[in-house]
């Protein structure tokens, strides 16, 4: 995923951080489940495998009239910004952002007609990316600008990244081949190569057991002095 794409969380995501202010995973229309919201993303400004959320609505004459009282009230209004997504008029619901990492991403929007991803024009972007960059430093003494708990979430997902990286992993030491030998063993069939293996186990093995069968020379000859 990059900055710019829609996207749609995973259920893991909601199970993981059960934050009553997120927006709700699904929705019922016409007896069907719908996938919502659908989220506009962007990175985060110092941790590049986290980006942040903002979900978008089509209710867009409600949170314009949200948005008209909040500049009336405050002289202007960063929360929620509007565009057009697909054709349609939309509302981008900064207030309702979160943080999250690919891992609970389940999908990527996807504009069927075309088979491309869903964007925006980059005036839109800018604006949106600005405005929610701005809350965010404002949210650090006004915590009440975004509803969910933002803050836990995110130090939950630095401290998944950090566990992920430092995870034990199993490897196994690379043999370098000089380039004679690799094009030796690519040309050797793969039962000969296993046969060769074989072989030199049991030639060992041999070897072994001979050497703990041989009388010891030094015994016999300190018996002979005894003697």
């Amino acid at each position: 995923m990059k900055q710019g794409n829609f996207c749609f969380l995973s259920d893991e995501y909601y199970r993981a951080f059960p934050d009553d202010n997120l927006m709700k995973n699904k929705e019922i229309r016409n007896g069907e489940t719908h996938n919502r919201p659908c989220f506009f993303a962007f990175e985060d400004k110092k941790n590049s495998e986290i980006y942040w959320l903002v979900p978008i609505s089509s209710k867009y004459e409600k949170f314009q009239n949200i948005y008209d009282k909040k500049v009336e009230k405050h002289g202007k209004c960063f929360t929620i910004c509007f565009g057009e997504v697909m054709g349609q008029k939309a509302a981008f619901l900064i207030q309702n952002m979160c943080p999250t990492t690919q891992k609970y991403i389940a999908e990527v929007y996807i504009d069927k007609n075309a088979s491309v991803e869903v964007a925006i024009d980059k005036i839109t972007e800018q604006k949106v990316v600005h405005n929610a960059k701005e809350v965010l430093k404002m949210h650090k003494f006004l915590p009440s600008m975004i509803f969910p708990d933002v803050n836990t979430i995110y130090n939950a997902l630095v401290k998944e990244l950090e566990q992920e990286k430092t995870a034990p992993c199993t490897y196994k030491t690379a043999v370098i081949l000089s380039p004679e030998q690799n094009s030796e063993q690519q040309d050797k069939p793969q039962d000969v190569r296993l046969a060769d293996r074989l072989a030199a186990t049991q030639k060992e093995a041999a070897e072994r057991n001979a050497a703990r069968s041989a009388p010891d020379k030094s015994s016999k000859n300190k018996t002979e002095e005894i003697a």
